[in-house]
């Protein structure tokens, strides 16, 4: 007689936190990637341009990928694709430590995006199948704020590292540890159901997979928050990764003082994201927390480009800034709401996929506007107000969402 293992118990962390590892280890991967880029295109003879190519190559590589891996674990399920996507990317790094040629480190770039693109949805995914739906919000959310907090580790790390190792080493520890995280994965990671199978062979599968990522788009609620969260996400990340140091710098801190200060934006999202998921779940709401948070972070920008900022009030407008984005988050739930229950890891991989290309477009945004090489602070104010244009466009969508919140009960 086969037993079920019991939602929620120890069979379930089990799962639940061999998907966060995989998480934590792909973000520390992508975090690097900014660190070391410098050295390898010293070492490989790439120019700027190149660097900048392999970054967009991954950003777009991940975003299409995006559209099938929910679908892909809707259909396979976790235990057949997760350790499958963690020896991807086990290989790409594997390649990127090998690599000497821009074609090289561009085909390790793909494989390793092709993998990670099952982390972060693989890691809600198995969240939701084994902890319940009514936790599902909960559960995300941890995996983000366990991201978060590693990527600030990880680049703490990272940096000290490379004072001892070059990146070819550190791509071959990635390798390693995603080739040991694989075999965890295979003896650990089990689905609470049995997958059903699927008819009509793998022609079958493959218009199964494109039916379900159809369904999901054609329901035009799920857009409102999937809109929504991209943006807030996208500012995050265009934030974080790209012009916070740049801003701060302006204001007249120092390159040590604006580093701080924009990694407590990470710590800022690693409380946001579950105390947005708790706080929602208590007032029964998912409009509400989305619509107040899209707010917070008009006020914590508008902070940032028009207060006078000391090291000390930075760092409290960067955590203000980090916590309101943790609205996102609300975005995976609704999505999840309103979709059928086995359509949970395809509404997550869409509304994920909406976020890295709209963080891909809104990185891009401001150079529109930043005619010099040596932006002033009023140089910043004038080239953000389509950050907060979109971010109106957010506050109206999250007011006219449907509100899920009785589904989940």
């Amino acid at each position: 007689m086969t037993v079920t293992p019991r939602l929620g118990g120890p069979v379930a962390w089990a799962n639940w936190i061999v998907g966060t590892l995989f998480v934590v280890l792909l973000f520390d991967f992508q975090t690097g990637y900014a660190i070391v880029n410098s050295d390898l295109a010293r070492d490989t003879g790439l120019g700027l341009g190149d660097v900048v190519a392999l970054g967009a190559i991954y950003t777009w590589v991940f975003a299409v990928s995006q559209l099938f891996s929910g679908a892909l674990l809707d259909r396979a399920g976790a235990r057949i694709m997760l350790p499958l996507a963690i020896g991807c990317f086990a290989l790409g790094a594997a390649l990127f430590a090998m690599a000497d040629s821009f074609a090289m480190l561009a085909w390790a770039q793909a494989v390793v995006a092709i993998g990670s693109s099952f982390g972060f949805v693989g890691a809600g995914f198995l969240g939701g199948r084994w902890f319940g739906f009514a936790r599902f919000g909960l559960m995300f959310a941890m995996v983000q704020a366990i991201a978060a907090i590693g990527s600030t580790l990880g680049q703490a790390g990272l940096q000290a590292a490379l004072a001892h190792v070059d990146w070819r080493a550190m791509s071959w520890w990635a390798a390693g540890a995603g080739a040991a995280l694989t075999l965890v994965a295979l003896a650990v990671v089990r689905d609470p159901q049995p997958q059903p199978r699927s008819s009509g062979g793998v022609a079958g599968f493959v218009t199964g997979v494109l039916h379900d990522i159809l369904s999901v788009c054609r329901i035009p609620q799920v857009w409102f928050g999937v809109i929504a969260g991209a943006v807030l996400f996208g500012l995050l990340l265009a934030l974080g990764v790209l012009w916070t140091p740049k801003i701060l710098a302006a204001h007249g801190l120092s390159g040590t003082e604006a580093g701080y200060a924009t990694s407590v934006l990470w710590l800022g999202l690693a409380v946001g994201a579950p105390l947005t998921a708790r706080w929602s779940d208590a007032v029964h709401s998912r409009r509400l927390p989305m619509l107040l948070m899209t707010v917070l972070l008009v006020l914590g920008m508008a902070a940032l480009l028009f207060l006078p900022l000391t090291a000390l009030s930075a760092g409290v407008v960067c955590f203000v800034i980090g916590l309101a984005t943790g609205g996102h988050m609300l975005s995976f739930v609704t999505a999840a709401e309103l979709v059928e229950p086995r359509l949970i890891g395809t509404s997550a991989a869409i509304a994920n996929g909406a976020k890295f290309i709209a963080a891909g477009l809104l990185m891009a945004l401001p150079n529109r506007w930043l005619a010099s090489t040596e932006p002033s602070l009023a140089d910043y104010q004038l080239a953000f107000w389509p950050y907060f244009a979109l971010l109106v466009v957010a506050a109206l969508l999250a007011w006219g969402m449907q509100e899920t919140w009785r589904d989940a009960e």
